[in-house]
């Protein structure tokens, strides 16, 4: 459990670096926005889990980082940085999830090429119905 902890806490510091590298490059003071960055990235990652009406926190997790930052940004210029910190997780997220994807369905290819997988009993326990 602990060791869990330690990586939540841990990539909710980095997301909140990478936020405080966005706010202070739009124009934040670095030193007051740090903790706030810090802070508002575990308030809004926590809220995004919370709410429930908003499919994987969509929405949320900005509206809270522009909360946060609005003692140091103007709104336009909070509202940029969250959503290029969103955007920059969203690509990191694709391509590892892409990378993923190949890899596994290059091995899916290799195991139905040496016939190791008989893929009409596969079809039939998936319950895959083939549209001619």
């Amino acid at each position: 459990m602990l060791v869990g902890a330690g990586w939540s806490l841990s990539s909710w510091a980095s997301y909140g670096l990478s936020l405080w590298i966005l706010a202070v490059a739009v124009g934040a003071p670095a030193g007051k926005s740090l903790p706030l960055c810090l802070a508002g990235v575990a308030l809004a990652m926590t809220a995004s889990f919370i709410i429930v009406a908003a499919p994987s926190g969509i929405g949320v997790r900005e509206a809270v980082l522009v909360a946060a930052l609005a003692s140091v940004l103007s709104t336009s210029a909070a509202l940029a940085a969250a959503r290029n910190r969103t955007s920059a997780l969203t690509m990191n997220s694709r391509e590892r999830g892409s990378r993923f994807a190949r890899k596994h369905d290059l091995v899916a290819v290799d195991l139905l090429r040496e016939k190791r997988v008989d893929l009409p009993a596969l079809r039939d326990e998936l319950g895959v119905v083939q549209l001619d």
